[in-house]
């Protein structure tokens, strides 16, 4: 088992905590630094924590049944996880879709632009910044569909849910505010979670009373 997934399956095991997994997903390489500045954003709820250990375990090569398993087991809270030098995990370099990520049209030079979009081969009809910018504005929002489309529904819908409130973004948000949200995100995962059965328990009712 490679180093990486030894550490993502460890905390998997033993930790499934946001602040574990974050510190964990900032130390492996490969990892996107646009998520990564996400995390660091977030609140402590289940959606989030999931949110988290899907991209660990996609960072280490772990399918979804593997995942689904590892998280079905209670936290093993008596084990202890071997402790493994940093030096170990290579350190990270952004690669070109994290580039593109980061990229932002009002920051960006016209060379670093340049550079981006040679390196993603965006076929453009001339060299022009209006052109190159544009192009790499509309690859960013392609990109961001794509990997948002992977994420498990309840991730997406929590993301929804943030982007409703995005002053949990500032440094000096309330705690008050924070917990409130997040209150407002677990009761929407409960509803979620147990619609299922409300609809169930009708038609049980119906079918009685047709009987």
């Amino acid at each position: 088992m490679s180093t990486i997934k030894k550490l993502v399956t460890d905390y998997l095991k033993i930790d499934r905590t946001l602040i574990g997994g974050r510190n964990l997903y900032n130390k492996l390489p490969g990892k996107s630094l646009a998520l990564q500045a996400s995390f660091s954003r977030m609140t402590n709820t289940p959606a989030n924590v999931e949110k988290i250990c899907y991209e660990l375990a996609k960072l280490a090569g772990i399918d979804q049944r593997g995942l689904k398993i590892l998280t079905q087991k209670p936290v093993d809270k008596a084990a202890k996880i071997e402790v493994v030098a940093e030096t170990v995990v290579p350190p990270n370099e952004p690669d070109t879709l994290d580039k593109l990520l980061q990229f932002n049209p009002e920051e960006t030079k016209y060379p670093v632009a340049r550079a981006l979009a040679k390196e993603l081969e965006l076929k453009l009809p001339n060299q022009k910044g209006e052109t190159i910018f544009l192009a790499l504005t509309e690859a960013r929002k392609a990109e961001i569909t794509k990997q948002v489309s992977d994420l498990p529904k309840k991730v997406k819908a929590s993301i929804r849910l943030r982007e409703q409130f995005p002053f949990l973004r500032e440094k000096d948000c309330p705690d008050s505010l924070k917990l409130l949200v997040s209150d407002m995100i677990t009761s929407y995962e409960d509803f979620v979670a147990n619609q299922p059965k409300l609809h169930e328990s009708v038609k049980k009712k119906h079918s009685a009373e047709r009987a």
